[in-house]
């Protein structure tokens, strides 16, 4: 087969590693010699037999679904010394723990999103496995985040409704791409996509059988004699491409034109996502440093082990002994008597020396993949370490991140525009906005009081100061800035009430104070008038 196009070809090894390390050690572990090449001198020597034979035999007496049930070990070799030493060794899970780490960032809150209402659907449905938008965008990251690309595709389904089927960067296995007349920018003309078909629909069954669909752009002219373009989909099964890597005949072909009240989509309806921009080419996926050390680490720990191994099982060694007197037994509470003066029976010493350097270079290793791929993760203060200089430390490590998120929701907002374009609605007000502030969003309560003072100095507007607060973790749970605003505004109208009735109580008092005051007065002057 030459479907494959030869970027795809480059991409697929580091694509499998850095998913094998998300996968975790019993996967790792599985690939036998990919990940950890077997010792020269376990290639040549015929390992000795030992109790672990009868495993064999136990295998080879049973049913083959049963051998297949035991060989699901990832720990199993051929090779009993090969077996001993993958055993051994343990792969580090630091590369699934940074991704979970980093999505939990990006999804620490969901992102704003504003549809019309005849796109509210997509909401809680949106793509052809019934993910919701939230699950998708999650999706999404994870792909980019372990292999670096992704694509989806928009369709319609047999309802009739718009759908997003997504696919992972190793089912798009091939594509073409070319400038329009009048474009600056390059479109495809032509996607390949590996699917996988039940072979035996209806019943108990995992037989699968691939295929492809291949979508293309073509002008025809329609029944009014006007030239029009229009993408389309067929698939096709192995045996239907041929070896020159083109289409086959086939007389019974089904083309899939998508089509929304009459429209046809004028272009491939796909949407690419990558770590560093949204194109069809390789981009090196975000974890691809993290899986290389954590591969380096389970390659030094197996040596690691197998020397601890070797060096804490010495070996005993007799000389100057026949065979009548060589023991039977060896161990702490058994005796060795050697009749023969000259006779020596010793263990051997083994230098360790070297155990230490590769544990170093063990720990050096960690810290590499922490500094590659985690450090917005460690947002602990070091000793000597001022506050500001934390933050910049996060924010340098928080680009890829960003970059990635950006990269994912600009994508998702374009095909939920292509959407709302097709349905005849404005495009502008489909908004996709997710999170982009990933720091430490604590406020000390000097920065709390610049922010009040600088809100009531006019210098910034309340809800820029309400949206700080609330990423600082300050409002109340569940309550978004526009309920916090009303409250605000609520007890500040209340205040100038309060404030207002007590201003009226004074006035009042002081009225009444006065007009007693003059009272007096005039009782006084009556008074001495009727004197005089």
């Amino acid at each position: 087969m030459t479907i494959y196009h030869d970027d795809y070809l480059k991409a697929t090894f580091v694509r499998q590693s850095c998913r094998d390390a998300v996968s975790g050690e019993s996967t790792i572990k599985s690939r036998n010699t990919r990940y950890l090449p077997m010792p020269a001198a376990m290639t040549v020597n015929t390992p000795a037999s030992s109790n672990s034979d009868m495993g064999d035999q136990f295998l080879n007496s049973h049913s083959l679904s049963m051998k297949d049930f035991m060989m699901v070990n990832p720990n199993y070799h051929s090779n009993k010394a090969y077996q001993a030493y993958l055993t051994r060794a343990q792969f580090p899970e630091i590369t699934d723990f940074i991704l979970r780490g980093l999505l939990g960032l990006a999804l620490a809150e969901e992102p704003t999103i504003k549809l019309p209402k005849s796109m509210e659907y997509l909401k809680d449905s949106a793509t052809s496995t019934g993910q919701s938008l939230i699950d998708y965008f999650a999706y999404t990251l994870s792909e980019v985040f372990v292999t670096g690309k992704m694509a989806s595709v928009v369709d319609i389904d047999d309802e009739g409704n718009h759908i997003i089927a997504p696919y992972i960067a190793e089912s798009l296995v091939n594509w073409k791409l070319d400038r329009p007349m009048n474009s600056s920018k390059q479109e495809p003309t032509m996607i390949v996509l590996e699917e996988f078909r039940d072979k035996n629909e209806g019943k108990v069954s995992s037989d699968y059988e691939t295929i492809y669909r291949v979508w293309q752009v073509t002008t025809q002219f329609n029944d009014e004699g006007v030239s029009e373009t229009f993408a389309f989909s067929a698939t096709y099964t192995e045996a239907e491409m041929d070896k020159d890597n083109l289409i086959s005949d086939k007389e019974d072909l089904t083309l899939q034109v998508p089509e929304f009240q009459g429209k046809r989509f004028k272009e491939i309806p796909i949407q690419m996502f990558g770590s560093i921009h949204n194109s069809f080419d390789n981009q090196q996926p975000p974890l691809a440093s993290v899986v290389s050390s954590a591969i380096q680490i389970y390659m030094k720990y197996a040596d690691l082990s197998n020397s601890e191994f070797m060096s804490c099982s010495p070996t005993l060694i007799i000389s100057g002994v026949d065979d009548e007197f060589k023991p039977k037994a060896i161990g702490s509470t058994v005796a060795l008597v050697l009749p023969d003066a000259e006779a020596k029976a010793y263990y051997t010493k083994t230098d360790t020396s070297a155990l230490s350097h590769v544990l170093n270079h063990i720990s050096s290793l960690y810290e590499q993949a922490i500094y590659a791929g985690a450090q917005i993760l460690d947002s602990s203060k070091k000793a000597a370490e001022s506050a500001e200089t934390t933050r910049l430390k996060q924010s340098a490590s928080g680009a890829t991140l960003t970059s990635v998120v950006m990269n994912v929701a600009k994508g998702i907002e374009s095909q939920l525009k292509f959407i709302a374009t097709n349905l005849g609605e404005d495009p502008d007000k489909v908004k996709f906005l997710p999170l982009t502030n990933f720091l430490s969003g604590s406020l000390t309560a000097q920065e709390q009081k610049a922010l009040v003072e600088s809100w009531t100095a006019g210098a910034m507007s309340l809800e820029t100061m309400v949206e700080n607060f609330r990423r600082a973790g300050l409002l109340q749970k569940g309550e978004s800035i526009e309920d916090e605003i009303k409250r605000i505004l609520a007890e500040s109208k209340a205040k100038e009430l309060k404030q207002a009735e007590l201003d009226n109580r004074g006035n009042s008092d002081t009225s009444s104070s006065d007009s007693d005051n003059s009272n007096d007065d005039n009782s006084s002057t009556d008074d001495n008038s009727q004197q005089d």
